[in-house]
């Protein structure tokens, strides 16, 4: 009498999981650093761009105080196409002060704070 077994035994099984825990423990901490890192170089882009759309600001008008930019101001819209979200927290956004001997500060800030 011949057995026709088309299945795996619960030991395979067993090692084929035991396996793939190990390969995502071992990925898992290298997924999130990589992300972590990816977050960080879009923080120092989007600074970088407010950054240069401010500056363009400052050579294009005349500027006799400081001014006050974050994402509910109009003045930026002539400058960037959109304004550019903190990657590192949702509950913040970054504001920019363009001082009047052009001078440019970029920070994040808290939104509830903004809203104020």
């Amino acid at each position: 009498m011949k057995i026709n077994n088309k299945g795996f035994t619960l030991i395979e099984l067993v090692v084929v999981l035991v396996i793939m825990s190990l390969i995502a423990s071992i990925a898992l901490p290298n997924v999130v650093k990589i992300q972590s890192s990816a977050k960080t170089q879009v923080d120092k882009a989007n600074r970088q761009t407010l950054l240069n759309a401010a500056k363009i600001y400052y050579i294009d008008n005349t500027v006799t105080s400081d001014i006050d930019w974050d994402k509910s101001s109009s003045e930026w819209k002539e400058y960037l196409d959109k304004w550019p979200e903190y990657p590192l927290d949702k509950e913040v956004e970054y504001t920019v002060l363009i001082k009047k001997d052009g001078e440019v500060l970029i920070e994040p800030e808290i939104k509830e704070k903004l809203n104020e």
